[in-house]
């Protein structure tokens, strides 16, 4: 299973129990973590287990390998496309639509 098939998966059980501001502060955290290398998924997955422990729990299977930067690259990509798909006094998109764009974005990147 590849990194990206993980984030499709893991997507559509985690993002419809966040509310737009736990997006939000999910957004924060990628950004923050934006320059962390692999070997310190472990912290990156300690600053998320708070809003996305089922994410928390990805990036640790990952053991420090280049598949956690991917795997955060993604799903920063993910929740940018989120909050752009999401109305601010609207009801959120549904998570299907949203993986569906993230699996575009990354068979044409």
């Amino acid at each position: 299973m590849s990194v990206k098939d993980d984030l499709l998966e893991d997507f559509p059980h985690v993002y419809p129990g966040l509310k737009r501001p736990e997006v939000e502060r999910l957004l924060t955290l990628l950004d923050q973590s934006a320059s962390t290398e692999a070997t310190m998924g472990l912290s990156v997955a300690t600053a998320l287990d708070s809003v996305v422990p089922a994410v928390a729990r990805r990036i640790e299977s990952y053991k420090g390998s280049d598949d956690v930067d991917d795997y955060l690259r993604m799903l920063r990509g993910a929740a940018v496309l989120l909050l752009q798909e999401w109305q601010a006094e609207g009801p959120p998109p549904p998570p299907e639509s949203i993986a569906n764009l993230v699996d575009k974005v990354e068979r044409e990147s």
